[in-house]
């Protein structure tokens, strides 16, 4: 627990994302809901990871799917074809 306006330093993104997907959450609501639990979220993890590490790193590492650790609706890998 940090103290009232004392800055936290957070964890390198591919860190704080290995602790929430190790969560199992679903979407970006549930994820609102576990950070709104009061001691649930460890400070050095951000509630807001796309003003953290930036709108352009979050995007590319996937948004708040990558970040949860699930696969977007819809998107799934073609079988690689062979010649």
């Amino acid at each position: 627990m940090t103290k009232r306006g004392e800055k936290v330093k957070f964890l390198p993104y591919a860190e704080a994302h290995e602790f929430v997907s190790s969560l199992e959450l679903q979407s970006k609501k549930q994820w609102e809901a576990y950070c709104r639990c009061p001691d649930a979220k460890p400070a050095m993890i951000p509630e807001h990871p796309e003003e953290v590490y930036g709108k352009e790193l979050f995007e590319r590492k996937g948004g708040w799917s990558g970040w949860l650790g699930v696969k977007a609706a819809g998107k799934t890998k073609a079988p690689a074809m062979s010649a």
